[in-house]
């Protein structure tokens, strides 16, 4: 199972969805990691200089695709964690195919043993 973080450091997990840099992409297998890898992801920050319209509606159709493109990177994946996100973005991840989890946990390692567990909690009263 592939599970993906939004990070910027492949340590800590992302407060926030959309300007992480990276996805830091664990394969788990029997609650154990045979690979991690991290990936470029396209954000906030590859936007183009004076694009603002991540402050708009994060429903539209321009959101929608710019979260597509966020996405394009993990399609091999089931999971993918953050420790916050909008409304908008937690569904087109769900249209995506993948779980989005909003997570408390500040580190990576924590996520992956609550998820192996399976204790990791979903926190989507954090969702903005």
């Amino acid at each position: 199972m592939k599970i993906a973080f939004a990070t910027d450091d492949g340590q800590i997990i992302s407060k926030h969805f959309g300007r992480a840099r990276y996805y830091e992409v664990v394969d788990l297998d029997g609650g154990r990691i045979v690979k991690r890898e991290r990936r470029d992801k396209p954000g906030h920050h590859t936007h183009a200089p004076g694009d603002h319209s991540h402050h708009t509606d994060h429903s539209s159709p321009e959101a929608e695709q710019k979260h597509a493109s966020m996405l394009s990177p993990i399609q091999d994946c089931c999971i993918l964690v953050a420790g916050g996100m909008g409304t908008g973005a937690y569904r087109s991840i769900m249209g995506a195919g993948l779980e989005p989890y909003v997570v408390m946990e500040g580190t990576i390692d924590e996520a992956i043993e609550k998820l192996a567990k399976g204790t990791l909690e979903n926190h989507t009263e954090r969702l903005h």
